[in-house]
């Protein structure tokens, strides 16, 4: 799942090798700022990571993983986390990927 993310003045390009942590800790750090399209791009640049996370969790629920997909909770719980992402502002890049981690428990849930 992508999120549009509009490229307005002011947003950073970021590199295209991946979702190194320093661009993370960039959208981040713009979420702080009040951006309201960092979000998106936060979530867009994480969905690597988050899908690692989620396959790695999906494994300790195997009641759960012998009917859904990896992709089908890594879905949900985007949906999940960008609505909290709305209401919260992580502090940090730890603190997001906690956030990310309880949305993907209740997900799994």
């Amino acid at each position: 799942m992508r999120f549009p993310v509009p490229l307005g003045s002011g947003t950073p390009r970021m590199t295209t090798s991946g979702s190194t942590t320093t661009d993370l800790q960039r959208w981040v750090d713009l979420l702080q700022a009040g951006r309201p399209e960092a979000r998106s791009g936060l979530l867009n640049r994480a969905c690597d990571r988050l899908r690692l996370l989620t396959r790695t969790m999906l494994g300790t629920f195997p009641a759960v993983q012998a009917h859904e997909q990896t992709d089908d909770i890594l879905n949900g719980s985007l949906l999940r986390l960008h609505a909290a992402l709305a209401d919260v502002t992580p502090e940090s890049l730890r603190h997001f990927f906690n956030l990310a981690g309880q949305a993907i428990r209740r997900e799994l849930i």
